[in-house]
């Protein structure tokens, strides 16, 4: 229920500062580097040193590895149908 108040009381202040004009008109996207480069890895470091490794957890691992695979495999085929050549690495 804290977390359903944080989120109310965040909003509210966002609208506040928006009508009081406190904020300059692009200040999202400090915001949200802020969160992205410093607020996630933090929390996540906070956490991973608790998390109990076990067998279940290798398939979300290798996941993006198939997504990547399988999406490659798929645009080899599919330029190869429509004669475009070559696709070029992007690494």
């Amino acid at each position: 229920m804290d977390n359903f108040v944080m989120i109310a009381f965040c909003i509210s202040a966002g609208m506040i500062f928006q009508h009081a004009k406190f904020m300059p008109h692009d200040a999202h996207r400090g915001i949200n580097i802020w969160i992205l480069y410093l607020a996630l890895p933090a929390v996540s470091f906070k956490y991973i040193p608790h998390i109990t490794w076990s067998n279940q957890m290798v398939f979300p691992a290798i996941s993006p590895i198939i997504v990547w695979a399988g999406s490659w495999i798929f645009m080899e085929f599919y330029c190869r149908y429509k004669s475009m050549g070559n696709v070029p690495a992007v690494l």
